[in-house]
């Protein structure tokens, strides 16, 4: 399976490919997605953007897809497309993995920190 879309608005768009349990990321980047460890799915809105980030960890390396667009833009669509179907392989192929959801406690301290220092 190809899926292509664009990251951001003005970004060109990205072409991943799904084949065989391999995920191939656009700048050439593979995954064997039966030996991920860590897999972390966000979506943080920001007005009327949704910036969206699924993050796949194995032993070899780490991808990352990521999508702004709005909530209900083509680009976000096609991305969410390609993220739902390495969820479902991942749920036939590696049940016992936990998928994550949100940014993770750095970036939650991160945004905390400039509230904090946005109130003074």
């Amino acid at each position: 399976m190809d899926c292509s879309y664009k990251k951001a608005l003005f970004a060109p768009a990205e072409t991943w490919t799904l084949a065989d349990g391999r995920l191939l990321a656009p700048k050439g980047e593979q995954l064997n997605l039966q030996s991920v460890t860590e897999a972390r799915l966000s979506d943080t809105m920001l007005k009327r953007l949704w910036l969206s980030a699924f993050r796949l960890k194995s032993a070899e390396s780490t991808v990352m897809m990521t999508c702004n667009d709005t909530r209900h833009g083509e680009q976000r669509q096609q991305g969410s497309l390609l993220v739902y179907t390495v969820l479902n392989f991942l749920r036939t192929n590696n049940p016992s993995l936990k998928i994550q959801h949100g940014l993770g406690k750095i970036t939650n301290y991160a945004f905390a920190c400039t509230g904090l220092i946005s109130i003074r």
